[in-house]
């Protein structure tokens, strides 16, 4: 009898000693550290109460800091928990804090992504610029890559400035600030070689660059972009070999001025009838115009062939 109360006294001092368990690394996922986080007790009321005590603020994500022993025997002791109750308490408890990792190529896979659901490819070229390790510790929770005011609209070209927010469980815990500069793909028009004055423009005089515009400005808009817009015009003034040709370096071919005297002729069933007029307006290659017949002073509207002479068309 005798020794079955001494093996109960012990299992009853074993069970006080061992009514809570401290933990020497602590991992946590949240902003603060919590006793309950530090310590686990016997009971879960005590397990409950000890989840409103907080110790000390989390480390950032992937890192690291050490919880005094002394302090934590003091949290113990507000708790009405002494030393009977736990075998000891380490001098230093490690918090580490819980991470996930995002990659900067993510960051980048996910401007590309914006960029070509904005802009054809095809027509833009584009440089992006962040600063950003090649990874960075984040929270764990749901991570969230969110685009603030960026004016990517397929239209904007030249420099963009945004900002990208990266969210954790929809609460922003960074920004990165993203430099994008974006350029329209052209084909400029280049002469192959030195032209006057009035020499009218053929296909054969010109190769083809590939060049980027980063603006759209007026002077674009002089950019020759089909090569039938300059059917039948003439240069307006000499231009040397290794030019960019625009619109506004050409004019319409004048094969007569106004007050010149032209040919006139009417075309029917193979039967040509020709007479003489004059020109009420200046006169270019493939366009219509006025002319006034000599003899009946009747007023004509013809087209201006390559010869100079005016098919009447009404």
């Amino acid at each position: 009898m005798k020794v079955r109360h001494i093996i109960i006294l012990i299992l009853i001092i074993n069970q006080s000693i061992f009514g809570i368990n401290i933990k020497r690394l602590v991992r946590v996922n949240n902003e603060k550290v919590y006793l309950s986080d530090v310590v686990d007790f016997d009971s879960e009321k005590q397990q409950e109460k000890a989840m409103d005590i907080q110790l000390t603020y989390s480390p950032k994500a992937g890192e690291e800091k050490t919880l005094n022993g002394i302090y934590l025997k003091a949290k113990l002791l507000q708790f009405n928990i002494d030393e009977r109750e736990y075998n000891e308490i380490p001098e230093i408890i490690i918090i580490l804090r819980e991470y996930q990792v995002i990659q900067k190529s993510e960051i980048k896979k996910a401007i590309n992504n914006l960029i070509k659901s904005k802009y054809n490819l095809n027509k833009v070229v584009y440089d992006i610029d962040f600063e950003m390790e090649d990874k960075m510790n984040l929270p764990l929770g749901n991570k969230e890559i969110a685009f603030n005011n960026t004016r990517l609209d397929g239209i904007n070209l030249g420099n963009i400035n945004f900002t990208i927010e990266i969210k954790i469980d929809n609460i922003i815990n960074t920004r990165i600030f993203v430099k994008i500069k974006i350029g329209e793909k052209i084909k400029k028009m280049v002469l192959n070689r030195d032209v006057i004055r009035d020499e009218l423009f053929s296909e054969d005089l010109v190769i083809y660059e590939d060049s980027v515009i980063y603006q759209k400005s007026s002077s674009n808009t002089q950019i020759v972009e089909n090569i039938l817009e300059l059917e039948n015009n003439v240069f307006k003034r000499n231009m040397k070999s290794g030019s960019e040709l625009k619109k506004s370096d050409f004019m319409k071919e004048k094969l007569f001025k106004r007050n010149d005297n032209v040919i006139l002729f009417i075309a029917n069933k193979g039967i040509i009838i020709k007479s003489t007029g004059k020109a009420l307006e200046n006169g270019y290659k493939g366009e219509n115009v006025k002319i006034m017949n000599k003899k009946s002073r009747k007023i004509l509207f013809g087209e201006v062939m390559e010869d100079g002479t005016v098919k009447i068309i009404n």
